[in-house]
């Protein structure tokens, strides 16, 4: 018996074939309605189907979490993004950089395989594609891909050299103020509880609280009974720096003795039970302690301006028009029609 195609393999298959491209270059194919234009880039359209895939990759549907697809700040963001493809497709045909039509070739072959060639057929005529049209959609995907890869490779790496020349220069940043990691276990009370759910919260944090004077493991109680997310980790809510915990923790979190425990007491969430595990007094991390971190931060600063100057580079003199009627794009989400990109903008 033929085994179904795994979801990463269906997911590839369906979001290449949904691939911009085509609602932009497949001028043979009638569009569907979903295939309004709703922008122009030096004259050639975004439609809906270029935003929608683009939504797909930003917010999958196939999540396990509701896909908030119809607000206007993610579907703006969906719609830069497939303006910004557009932009990179155009400059690599106009320098030369098109993927070779033979890679694509051999990516439909590979992807036919994968999928197998009875699903591969029938995905195609399912989106209403040719064999001829999904290799022009995939080499304008790789292409595209191929640009991105090469922007990435952008020597941005900040070297030892200058992570601590910016370290000596912002020494203050660096301080770390007291610290304790505690553990807690919640009963909690709801908002305009009645009195007799007051009454069961306390009476469970009394019976935990027995229950840990006795001998009972924390981190197991936590973890069957707390009330809170901190319960996935055996109630460890991790490091809090002093000045950064709630009025009722503070105190008790920088004054308990290590290893001992709390009797319950009320707190906004309900009450709770805490047990200090460590702590540690405020001190400047030398360079070697921040090292590693602060050069991954700063290259990731670096990356992030190189990539807003490459785009920046794109739209500079790029002529971008927002059509009024695109319903994919609520008015709200954008003003007067107009997406606030840089170069040339106009609204029709």
């Amino acid at each position: 018996m033929k085994s179904k195609m795994p979801v990463a393999t269906v997911g590839m298959l369906v979001l290449l074939m949904a691939s911009a491209s085509f609602a932009a270059t497949s001028a043979a194919r009638t569009k569907p309605e979903s295939s309004a234009v709703i922008a122009t880039v030096n004259g050639h359209p975004v439609t809906e189907d270029m935003l929608n895939e683009k939504l797909e990759q930003i917010y999958p549907s196939s999540s396990v979490h509701t896909r908030p697809g119809g607000t206007p700040e993610l579907r703006q963001k969906a719609l830069d993004a497939a303006i910004l493809e557009e932009l990179i497709w155009q400059d690599a045909r106009k320098s030369g950089k098109v993927v070779p039509r033979a890679k694509a070739e051999q990516e439909m072959l590979r992807v036919r395989k994968l999928c197998g060639p009875k699903d591969f057929d029938a995905g195609l005529r399912m989106r209403g594609l040719s064999r001829e049209e999904y290799i022009r959609m995939l080499q304008r995907q790789l292409t595209v891909d191929a640009a991105n890869k090469k922007r990435a490779a952008i020597p941005s790496k900040v070297s030892a050299a200058e992570a601590k020349a910016f370290y000596d220069s912002n020494r203050e940043r660096f301080h770390r103020p007291d610290r304790v990691r505690i553990r807690l276990i919640l009963a909690e009370v709801a908002q305009n509880a009645k009195p007799e759910e007051e009454k069961a919260a306390k009476k469970k944090a009394d019976d935990l609280y027995a229950k840990l004077k006795a001998g009972a493991d924390f981190a197991e109680l936590a973890a069957k009974y707390s009330d809170d997310e901190y319960r996935f980790h055996g109630g460890d809510v991790g490091w809090m720096h002093k000045g950064s915990m709630d009025p009722e923790f503070e105190p008790l979190a920088f004054s308990l003795p290590i290893g001992q425990i709390t009797a319950p007491f009320r707190t906004p969430p309900g009450y709770s039970i805490m047990r200090v595990e460590e702590r540690e007094p405020a001190k400047d991390l030398t360079f070697e302690e921040v090292r590693d971190k602060l050069i991954q931060q700063l290259t990731a600063q670096k990356s992030k301006k190189l990539e807003q100057s490459w785009e920046e580079s794109l739209k500079k003199n790029a002529r971008i028009e927002m059509k009024e009627a695109a319903s994919s794009v609520p008015a709200a989400s954008r003003p007067a029609g107009v997406v606030a990109l840089a170069g040339t903008v106009a609204s029709h």
